[in-house]
């Protein structure tokens, strides 16, 4: 309920919406919640079993490469593969950016 109150006076007001935000951030962190940035929990480490953040970036760059190549099987498959780990992929003009799903 706090969240959806933010998240409409972030419309208007957004000096009480950010007052807000930060009882939240304050109630959260008695259950270990919300204390990390959102970009450095969806892209955690060890994000499903043994795969990393460098293995990730490693398929994302060889998937960039197939697409330049115009290689779309390849790029399917690697974005495919990913999925199926739970990551999903989204490409956007400045590059690929992957989350956890």
């Amino acid at each position: 309920a706090l969240t959806r109150k933010i998240n409409r006076l972030k419309i208007t007001n957004v000096t009480n919406a950010a007052a807000l935000g930060a009882l939240l951030k304050r109630l959260a962190a008695t259950l270990g919640l919300l204390q990390d940035m959102p970009e450095n929990f969806l892209q955690m480490e060890n994000i499903h079993g043994d795969l990393h953040k460098a293995q990730i970036e490693s398929l994302i760059a060889q998937r960039s490469a197939a697409r330049a190549n115009k290689n779309w099987a390849l790029s399917d498959r690697i974005r495919d593969q990913l999925l199926a780990q739970g990551i999903s992929l989204e490409d956007h003009d400045t590059g690929t950016v992957w989350r956890k799903v």
